[in-house]
């Protein structure tokens, strides 16, 4: 994958007072959730269609099959493709997957898990191909013994990490304090 050198146009960061009024509902919800609004949610504001979509395919991600550490595996799996350092430390800082797991997983090694590893493997190959994964590769999913519904729910988790990704690609999204932790960038 060729990286563009990055040229974001720094999109404001909203709050409650400064974001489109279609924007402050969605922005109250996620300030009940996190305590706070994080940056990326202050930066879709700006474009409200863009937050609402985000969060309902949020909920739809959620209520899948996949557990928690499996759904986290398929995120930071396509930030990592895409570049998104943003989302790579939000979802690390709030990951279910264990340590070892984490770790392997930030620095592109395999994974342990035979289903998290089938999950890296597939969602990886997903971004990097544009959605066109061999059925030898998607067969790895079945063998792992993940349920019917995972090739689908990859797919879901890399729309949801494209919007987010993207978004931060071009906003330049500045990295909230309490994700510093787990900063990331990708390789050169």
């Amino acid at each position: 994958m060729t990286q563009q050198t990055a040229n974001p146009t720094h999109w404001p960061v909203h709050d409650l007072t400064t974001a489109p009024e279609a924007a402050r509902p969605a922005l109250e919800a996620v300030q009940k959730q996190f305590g706070a609004i994080p940056n990326i949610f202050g930066v879709m504001a700006g474009s409200p269609a863009l937050l609402d979509g985000y969060l309902a395919l949020t909920e739809a991600y959620e209520g899948g099959e996949l557990t928690p550490a499996q759904r986290d595996v398929i995120l930071i799996a396509a930030s990592m493709v895409n570049g998104c350092g943003y989302c790579v430390a939000a979802h690390s800082t709030m990951s279910s997957l264990p340590r070892d797991e984490l770790e392997a997983l930030r620095a592109g090694e395999a994974l342990s898990d035979p289903a998290l590893e089938a999950l890296r493997r597939v969602t990886r190959a997903a971004v990097e191909r544009q959605g066109w994964v061999d059925e030898a590769l998607r067969a790895e999913l079945d063998a792992a013994g993940l349920p019917p519904s995972a090739a689908g729910e990859v797919l879901v988790g890399v729309a949801l990490k494209t919007m987010s990704n993207y978004t931060n690609h071009q906003a330049g999204t500045p990295l909230d304090s309490f994700l510093a932790k787990w900063a990331w960038e990708p390789a050169a």
